[in-house]
């Protein structure tokens, strides 16, 4: 399927009309192929509508996110990996400031991960933690 302003067959890149102003770490796509996230150096995720190149949202941060997953069975949630050590789970349909704050630790996430089939669990990299498994319904533990 081409999408407007999306065109798969074509060699010229389609470019999002929204930039991050420093590095990007990461990207997502939710699983209707409707939208691109992206996090960055800027302190700040970035949701793109894919098939008008727009900007839909802006979710912002303390510090550079390093990593974004987007829930596998709802296209609306998505968890963040912070350099302030903060695991983030966002509701886009919700005010930004009602984001959940999953886990805190001293130093900075890497990466997040949902598991694929089962999104109540997350996965993280943290550079004293090492790798953690997560419950979403058990904040902070």
């Amino acid at each position: 399927m081409v999408r407007a302003g999306c065109d798969l067959w074509s060699r010229n890149p389609v470019v999002m009309q929204t930039n991050h102003t420093s590095n990007i770490f990461c990207l997502a796509f939710d699983k209707l192929n409707s939208k691109i996230f992206s996090g960055g150096n800027d302190d700040q995720v970035i949701v793109h509508d894919l098939k008008t190149t727009q900007l839909i949202l802006k979710l912002p941060h303390r510090n550079p996110v390093y990593g974004l997953s987007i829930n596998p069975q709802n296209d609306h949630m998505l968890a963040t990996a912070g350099d302030d050590g903060r695991i983030l789970i966002y509701d886009i349909r919700e005010p930004v400031s009602e984001a959940i704050c999953l886990a805190k630790q001293n130093t900075g996430f890497h990466s997040v991960v949902f598991h694929p089939t089962n999104p109540r669990l997350l996965v993280s990299a943290n550079a004293d933690e090492g790798i953690a498994l997560w419950d979403c319904r058990k904040v902070k533990k």
